[in-house]
């Protein structure tokens, strides 16, 4: 069974504070825990990186600069990362549009029971 990965380097990332210096291994251990790929762990880490949400202190050391907006996709990381702040705006924008169509969603489901 494969895990989704993205939620739990965000949770273990925004469970630290601002300043907190942390491992590469650590997020190996976690991702190999949970049978992730390294080379996905590594790929969620770089966009961190390249989004300055973590800054490279040393070799397979990582330092938190800021934490992540609650709920952040991987997809709005990558885009702080490589694309514009309107495409990041507009990525935020069709999240938030479906989580209230999900809330939509189950206060009728709600009523019709």
């Amino acid at each position: 069974m494969r895990t989704n990965s993205w939620p739990l380097i965000r949770d273990f990332i925004n469970g630290k504070e601002i300043g907190h210096i942390f491992t590469r291994k650590e997020l190996l251990l976690l991702a190999s825990l949970r049978g992730i790929r390294s080379t996905t762990m590594d790929t969620e880490r770089n966009a961190l990186i390249k989004s300055n949400f973590l800054k490279w202190v040393s070799r397979g050391r990582y330092e938190l600069i800021r934490k992540m907006p609650e709920g952040i996709t991987l997809s709005e990381v990558i885009t702080i990362a490589f694309g514009t702040n309107l495409d990041y705006l507009e990525k935020v924008s069709a999240r938030k549009e479906r989580e209230r169509e999900r809330e939509r969603q189950d206060k009728k489901k709600d009523k019709l029971c």
